[in-house]
């Protein structure tokens, strides 16, 4: 089973090199351009990892369809849609190449309890982004095709492995996704990201926070002799910081206040019984 690459696009800050698995995984970042800012694997760990699987998400694609592992103000996130995202699978996959962590993580309670917890980040993950969208769509927010096939554009000419439209397909289709499933993640970063800017869009920073910021962090600003380099020569760039840590905890609080007030069923924990 081929790593998903959509399934982590959100996670990924900036364009990588070459590289087959991680083609689209910087989707976000170029959505945010425009709206805002080997050891061989053995057979007997092949099968551990797939038992490990089906112990997670265990049944047919179609039987995942039916398992619910939260419900955000009646919108359903289904278990296949979690799997891909979580890709339990592909993680374990990577990490058998270093044995001792692979064992850890199976075979010690500690390592099973930080499968679960990254679990359960990618859930909460994945009920703010329903809830977002819920928002985006209460103000009327879309992503036009202009907007989706552009951002594509950018994606093709940020690759040296990817040169126009029908080597992305193919690569897509090459880790089991397509280009439709590619155009809806933009279509919902897109949406997304419209929202964040409506949000922390008018965040305003003064002078008195910007030397604050400096003054309490010296060691940010030091020059190659240690040095901290004059306020005048940095501070465009210190402004820059403040604005978006303020942007940031904005965006955070409102998100947490939408959460509050949502009805959110999670039923992770009953899909794994």
């Amino acid at each position: 089973m081929k790593p998903n690459l959509i399934s982590s696009i959100s996670d990924v800050r900036k364009p990588r090199r070459k590289d087959k698995a991680g083609l689209i995984s910087n989707v976000s970042n170029f959505v945010a351009v425009s709206f805002g800012s080997s050891l061989r694997i053995s057979v007997i760990i092949l099968v551990s990892l797939l038992f490990f699987a089906l112990v997670l998400f265990g049944g047919t694609v179609s039987a995942q369809d039916e398992k619910v592992v939260a419900a955000v103000n009646g919108d359903e996130i289904t278990a296949q849609q979690f799997a891909r995202r979580a890709n339990v699978y592909g993680i374990l996959q990577q990490v058998s190449s270093i044995p001792e962590y692979y064992q850890f993580l199976l075979s010690t309670e500690t390592g099973r309890n930080s499968l679960a917890q990254y679990q359960q980040f990618i859930l909460e993950r994945m009920i703010e982004e329903k809830l977002q969208l819920q928002k985006a769509k209460d103000k009327g927010f879309e992503a036009t095709d202009k907007e989706i096939d552009d951002t594509i554009q950018r994606i093709i000419e940020a690759r040296d492995d990817v040169d126009n439209l029908d080597q992305l397909e193919s690569t897509l289709k090459d880790q089991d996704s397509s280009l439709e499933e590619l155009r809806e993640q933009l279509r919902k970063e897109i949406i997304r990201s419209k929202l964040k800017q409506e949000v922390v869009g008018t965040i305003e920073i003064t002078m008195g926070e910007i030397k604050e910021f400096y003054e309490n962090n010296p060691d940010y600003f030091r020059d190659k002799e240690g040095k901290v380099k004059p306020f005048d020569q940095i501070k465009s760039n210190i402004a820059e910081i403040v604005q978006q840590n303020k942007a940031n905890k904005a965006w955070s609080d409102w998100m947490q206040e939408v959460k509050k007030n949502a009805d959110i069923e999670r039923k992770l924990s009953q899909v794994e019984e």
